[in-house]
C-alpha cells in the first residue's frame, strides 16, 4: 500500500481492507495490544487508529461523530491525524 507521510492511500479502499485485516489477526490468536507508529507517530498512525476506531463504533452505533473520536485522541496525543483530508478521505 502506498501511504506518503502528510498524505492519504492511493487506494483508501486499501486501508480500511488493512485495518480489518489486522482487527482480525488480533481476534484470531488472542494477542494483546498492538504497536501502531509512522515516522512522527501521529499522522498515518492517527488515521489507522483513527479508522480502527470507528469501524469498531459504527458496528454498534447508528451515529458517526468523527470529530469527537479525533478531539479524545488528541487528548491523549496532541497531533494525531496531521492532515485533515487524510481520514475524511479514507472514510468517503
Amino acid at each position: 500500500m502506498n501511504w506518503p507521510d502528510f498524505g492519504v492511500p492511493e487506494e483508501p479502499n486499501d486501508l480500511i481492507a488493512f485495518v480489518i485485516t489486522v482487527r482480525r489477526a488480533i481476534r484470531s490468536d488472542g494477542t494483546g495490544p498492538i504497536v501502531v507508529h509512522c515516522s512522527a507517530g501521529v499522522g498515518r498512525t492517527g488515521s489507522f487508529i483513527a479508522i480502527d476506531r470507528l469501524l469498531q463504533h459504527i458496528k454498534y452505533n447508528s451515529v458517526l461523530d468523527i470529530f469527537s473520536v479525533v478531539l479524545e485522541m488528541r487528548n491523549y496525543r496532541l497531533y494525531m491525524i496531521q492532515v485533515e483530508v487524510s481520514l475524511f478521505d479514507v472514510l468517503r
